[in-house]
């Protein structure tokens, strides 16, 4: 027991004393039926039971109930009161119930004015703080676990309550004074610290040790049983969305190439990032041909649908535009370009048989322009344009992440 002994001493004197007020009043009720009965009628006992349960049902117990609250307030009624602490502990909380009803309720009936209760969250990177004060949960914000790695470490060792005025180092000593823990009991499930919770002032209830005792092990197996549910539910999620993407990813992938006159172009398959490859030829250059090429670094739903809205775009501008050329290009999907955390990188390629050259440009750090004869260097830098002379038995490949996508080697 770490609360003040002056605290609990008081609060055994005020509950003997209630105490012994009840049982002087059911006495003196007693003995009042007893006398207004006449003792000459039949069954005289039996009437005088009878009309004393009466008294005590209707009028005694609920009368004691109210005197107690109005004298203790809230603290024997908030938890183990309205319902019987066996069946309390026999009920399964989910993270809802344990953080607006059983938390608040809890703090209630031990006389707490503020308290912080903290839950993992996010495969245990950081928790969420239910803050109480005053008989209600008033807010919720997150607490990264760096903020207070030190004590929550020194937690994890000693797996039992920390206060200032138990034996403590004076580092958590002072860690505990300066987020004004009054008592800091950490919640484990098994080897796993799934919580904690931070009181702010000491209990004014002598049963306050086997109440956190019994919360701690009840909130354990909810944040648990949580934490499992939603790793199930995302787990789900991601199988469905890898699926539909990866249908996605293979339709995007058909590339067709052009016969263009005076190059081989090869098109690597196989296994690789999502990417789309698409041919055009310029409406105003009929021997002019342009490669463009759109790759994300993942594969999910969300940068199926980009690469899906760029080809569109793609197709969009080649039909509405009389004359199109690399820059008008490139300046057309930086200016659409979404403003997310799927980034969609560009490479385009405007091929000139005429003149047996290839006008290179990358927007985006994915992509890499080599000849493969000589791996090592890189032909065009992200930014960058760059024209490749493209002579006879010359070769040129374009790259995403290291892997070969386009071949283009000139020939006569």
């Amino acid at each position: 027991m770490i609360w003040p002994p002056g605290r609990i001493a008081s609060f055994k004197w005020k509950t003997f004393g209630f105490s012994l007020l009840s049982g002087a009043v059911v006495v003196l009720i007693f003995i009042l039926i007893s006398g207004a009965v006449p003792g000459d009628i039949p069954h005289y006992n039996e009437v005088v039971t009878l009309l004393f349960l009466l008294s005590s049902v209707l009028f005694l117990f609920p009368a004691r109930d109210r005197l107690h609250k109005i004298l203790f307030g809230k603290n024997e009624s908030a938890l183990f009161g309205d319902a019987h602490h066996l069946d309390f502990i026999a009920r399964q909380f989910t993270v809802e119930s344990l953080t607006m009803e059983v938390f608040p309720s809890l703090m209630q009936w031990m006389g707490v004015r503020a308290a912080k209760l903290a839950i993992a969250e996010g495969g245990h990177s950081h928790y969420v703080y239910y803050v109480y004060s005053e008989g209600q949960p008033v807010r919720t914000r997150q607490s990264y676990y760096h903020s207070l790695e030190e004590l929550l470490l020194y937690a994890k060792q000693e797996r039992r309550p920390l206060a200032p005025e138990l034996p403590v180092p004076e580092e958590i000593r002072k860690l505990l004074t300066r987020i004004r823990a009054a008592y800091f009991l950490p919640i484990f499930y098994r080897n796993r610290m799934v919580g904690f919770l931070i009181l702010h002032d000491p209990p004014d209830n002598k049963y306050a040790d086997r109440a956190l005792e019994t919360f701690a092990g009840k909130a354990a197996a909810s944040i648990q049983n949580s934490l499992l549910s939603s790793r199930f539910m995302d787990a789900t999620a991601m199988d469905r969305e890898f699926l539909v993407a990866e249908k996605i990813r293979k339709f995007l992938q058909r590339t067709e190439i052009p016969q263009i006159p005076g190059f081989k172009i090869e098109a690597f398959t196989g296994e690789r990032a999502p990417i789309v490859i698409e041919f055009l030829r310029a409406p105003d250059r009929s021997d002019v041909w342009f490669a463009v090429l759109f790759a994300a670094d993942r594969l999910n739903g969300s940068t199926a649908i980009l690469l899906s809205s760029r080809l569109g775009s793609l197709y969009s501008l080649s039909k509405k535009e009389s004359s199109l050329n690399l820059h008008k290009l490139l300046t057309h999907f930086r200016r659409n370009r979404a403003d997310g955390f799927d980034r969609v990188d560009l490479c385009i390629a405007e091929i000139r048989p005429h003149e047996n050259a290839i006008l290179c440009m990358i927007d985006g750090p994915g992509f890499a322009v080599r000849n493969p004869l000589t791996p090592e260097k890189t032909i065009v830098s992200p930014g960058w344009r760059n024209v490749v002379d493209m002579k006879e038995n010359s070769t040129l490949q374009i790259e995403y992440a290291g892997q070969p996508l386009l071949l283009f080697a000139a020939q006569k």
